[in-house]
């Protein structure tokens, strides 16, 4: 069995919620992941996506788009703001 990856760009309740078990705030009004479980997301870029001028060992950019008018990969809230990066696993 291989698994595909690929990067998602989720808000800061779903970074929450998969970092620490609970969301940011109760007044959330999406379902945090939506339709992922935590098994299926890890927090941050795989080693290949990164940028080819950061060290992914090292705290770098690449993993945060610091402002983004685009709903979150992981919930669907339109809300616009911080994503970060995380990478969904698919198992075929």
């Amino acid at each position: 069995m291989s698994e595909n990856t690929y990067t998602i760009w989720i808000c800061e309740c779903c970074l929450f919620t998969l970092a620490n078990g609970e969301c940011c705030a109760d007044e959330h009004e999406y379902e945090p992941l939506g339709g992922y479980s935590a098994r299926e997301i890890t927090l941050g870029l795989s080693r290949d996506e990164h940028s080819e001028h950061c060290d992914p060992d090292d705290d770098c950019d690449c993993e945060q788009i610091s402002y983004s008018t685009s709903s979150c990969d992981a919930c669907g809230d339109w809300h616009h703001g911080t994503r970060h990066a995380a990478t969904a696993w698919e198992s075929e």
